[in-house]
Formats: C-alpha cells, sequence, structure tokens
C-alpha cells in the first residue's frame, strides 16, 4: 500500500497555501489513469441524462401544436431534468471527493469508489443546494458576501464524504459541516477565497478544449481540496501504525506463577 503522502507540517496552525495546486497535480499524476476514467464515467452519465432530457423530452414538447401546453411541458421536463443531475452530482461529487481522501491516506482510488457513494447522495444534495443558493444570495448583495461565504465554506464537502457530523439528517449534518468549514478558515479568509477560485479556474480551464480537457484539470479541483482538509483536520490522516511491515512480534510474558 503507499504511504500517505502528508508532508505538511505547519509551524503555527494550517494556512492555505497555493503550493497545494502543484501537488494536486502530482496526486493526479500518480493515479491519472483511474482519475481520468472516473471523469469520462461521470461526464458519460451527465451527457446521456442531457441527451435524453433534451431530444426525448424537451424538444417534442416544444414542437406541439398547443403553444402554451408546450410551454408548461418543456418547464416541468427541464426541472425533471435539473433534479436528476442534481442527483447524480450528489452522488458522484461525493465519490470524488471520497477517492481524493483516499488517496492521501495512502490508499489506491479506484472507479469503483464512484458507485459506493450513494450514502453521501442526501447529504451533498443539501450541500449543494445550500452553498448555491446562499452564494446566489452573497453575490446579489454587491457580489462580496456571495465571495466570503463560498470561499468560506468549500471544506464542507470533504467533511461530509470522510465524517458523520451532527445529528441524522442531511439538513442538519449539511449545517455542522458548513459550521466547521467556516471555523477552519475563518482566520485565513483571505486566501482562503482567493485559493478556492484559483482552484476553480483551473479545474475549468480544460472544457476550453472542447471540453475534452476538462478530464485532466477537474480532477484538481477534487484532489486540491482534499489536501486543504487534510492540513486543516490532519487528526483524519493519522497513521495507524509506525510499526514496518512484518517486523516480529514480541514474545509474551509468561504469567507470574503462584508464590513467584
Amino acid at each position: 500500500m503507499a504511504q500517505p503522502t502528508n508532508t505538511y507540517t505547519p509551524a503555527a496552525g494550517p494556512r492555505i497555501r497555493f503550493e497545494v495546486i502543484g501537488e494536486a497535480w502530482g496526486e493526479f499524476m500518480r493515479n491519472i489513469g483511474t482519475w481520468v476514467v472516473a471523469q469520462l464515467v461521470l461526464l458519460t452519465i451527465v451527457a446521456a441524462i442531457w441527451f435524453l432530457g433534451f431530444f426525448v423530452v424537451l424538444t417534442p414538447a416544444m414542437l406541439s401544436g398547443d403553444t402554451r401546453a408546450g410551454f408548461i411541458a418543456s418547464l416541468f421536463a427541464y426541472f425533471v431534468l435539473l433534479l436528476l443531475i442534481l442527483l447524480v452530482s450528489g452522488v458522484f461529487t461525493g465519490g470524488l471527493f471520497r477517492m481524493a481522501i483516499r488517496q492521501l491516506r495512502g490508499e489506491m482510488p479506484a472507479v469503483g469508489d464512484l458507485f459506493q457513494s450513494f450514502d453521501l447522495a442526501p447529504r451533498f444534495i443539501a450541500a449543494q443546494l445550500i452553498i448555491g443558493v446562499l452564494t446566489y444570495v452573497g453575490f446579489f448583495l454587491c457580489i462580496i458576501p456571495g465571495l466570503i461565504f463560498a470561499g468560506l465554506t468549500f471544506l464542507a464537502y470533504p467533511i461530509l464524504a470522510d465524517q458523520n457530523v451532527g445529528s441524522v439528517g442531511s439538513i442538519r449534518m449539511t449545517w455542522q459541516a458548513l459550521n466547521m468549514s467556516w471555523e477552519a478558515l475563518k482566520k485565513d479568509w483571505l486566501m482562503a477565497i482567493l485559493f478556492f477560485f484559483v482552484l476553480a479556474i483551473v479545474a475549468e480551464i480544460g472544457s476550453i478544449a472542447c471540453g475534452i480537457g476538462v478530464v485532466f484539470t477537474l480532477p484538481m479541483f477534487f484532489l486540491g481540496i482534499a489536501i486543504v482538509y487534510r492540513d486543516f483536520f490532519p487528526e483524519r490522516f493519522a497513521a495507524q501504525s509506525t510499526a514496518p511491515t512484518g517486523a516480529p512480534t514480541p514474545p509474551a510474558q509468561p504469567p507470574a506463577q503462584p508464590g513467584m
């Protein structure tokens, strides 16, 4: 099993580091095949949903003879389509964060991890809705509040993927994860905001090349955030054992005899 790549040892508490982007690229290259295939699987599923939704449901509805009925049907179909995309995103986004965290622990991530993370779907759907709505409201209020909220809550995703936080219930777990992320990053809030948006831009650069390059850049988003999560929650990545593999086990002491 590969050794955890935890080489960051802060002297005065964790800080946001832009070197993380380079580290994320290195982690991507270590398992490039797995990450590329995982992105292709995700993009194929999302593209299939959009294709079926647009050509099988939306287009016939818009081309129907009854303009009013067609508009209502297409609007309903559009919202159903968005819900399906949200569900798929909730399932597979959690799986990708779980893959990234596993790799940083020295384990070997696998494409199959995407299909073993359905337990994360409710909490990730709740997180995406809450973060999306509040960020949008923040942008509406002179942009800056939205930047602050998005930049201080991005650790909620790996927290939800890695920890059973809060009480039972997706909403409560999500609020607890948001609070944990906010408390962890607020001392370095400006750097957290800048880092998150630089990382998001780097992850989206691949979409310029007809969208194909995104399979090489999008993993940077998940691995980069997972590395920051490791920096701020190192106890979740503590080595299980420092004893070398195959080391002999010391003999047990014999029980004391009566009278001795």
